[in-house]
């Protein structure tokens, strides 16, 4: 099992006391990420202290919960569960609630930990956390949009490419698991964004979705087309040309009702 170089250094303090100062190896994120057993992007959610006190220690354990965005390396879920040191004194990194970061955890006794020296970062509002191999795609489950991940092809874009999947992913044939309105076959043929709108062509498979179920595949479109930093509109069209009823900017909000109570909807 590999591990980041962390060490840790006993400090005299005033009055004959000591405390422990954290020192990492300097390491670059392909370094970081080969070392990581996990690594992925997502925004805080909670933290659960193990110890509320009234003592504490500076390496007391803390409990993180991410909504996970983006994956890099490792079976990741929609959501997870990463242990630090409370202090950096100890190493631990330092989370904000609604903050995102991209974070390389290593599998420790159990569970999955990370620390300042594992490259552990925020991220920066629409900042490519890393090169991506997989992405969030919106599939369904019943009425309602689930959430997926699909893997891209090396060097694609990753908004082309998750849209692409719509066409391939979800469709167990009698399997259990997400399925998808998005017919089988459909094509991504045309994909372009700019100024926070995306516009996207699909294939006449697309045109031809049941009125029934039609709202429920755009919305697994606008919801995967927005995931990407910066993108919050999305324009849908077939070679035949609009869809009906629909030939407009399309944004999450319009999708709440398909959405449910567990996603966002910007």
């Amino acid at each position: 099992m590999r591990r980041t170089a962390v060490i840790a250094l006993l400090v005299a303090a005033t009055g004959g006391a000591t405390s422990v100062a954290c020192t990492c190896v300097a390491r670059s994120d392909a370094e970081h990420l080969a070392a990581a057993e996990v690594v992925f992007a997502g925004t805080t959610l909670a933290s659960t202290d193990a110890n509320p006190g009234p003592v504490r220690g500076s390496g007391d354990p803390i409990t993180w919960t991410f909504a996970v965005d983006r994956v890099a390396k490792g079976a990741v879920g929609s959501t997870i569960e990463i242990v630090t040191a409370r202090s950096s004194s100890n190493c631990g990194a330092t989370f904000t609630i609604g903050q995102r970061y991209v974070v390389y955890a290593h599998e420790d006794r159990g569970h999955l930990s990370t620390s300042i020296c594992s490259g552990t970062r925020a991220v920066g509002v629409g900042e490519p956390p890393f090169r991506l191999r997989y992405v969030a795609v919106y599939l369904t489950s019943g009425d309602r949009l689930a959430h997926a991940v699909g893997k891209i092809r090396p060097g694609e874009h990753p908004g082309r490419g998750a849209v692409r999947l719509l066409g391939s992913l979800g469709h167990p044939r009698g399997r259990a698991g997400p399925s998808s309105a998005v017919p089988p076959g459909t094509r991504l043929l045309r994909y372009a964004a700019g100024g926070g709108t995306v516009r996207v062509v699909l294939s006449r498979q697309f045109a031809a979705i049941p009125a029934a179920r039609r709202r429920l595949a755009l919305a697994q479109v606008v919801y995967t087309a927005t995931d990407l930093p910066g993108a919050v509109r999305v324009r849908v069209r077939t070679p035949a040309g609009p869809i009906p009823g629909y030939d407009r900017a399309l944004r999450r909000a319009d999708f709440r009702r398909e959405a449910g109570a567990g996603l966002s909807g910007r």
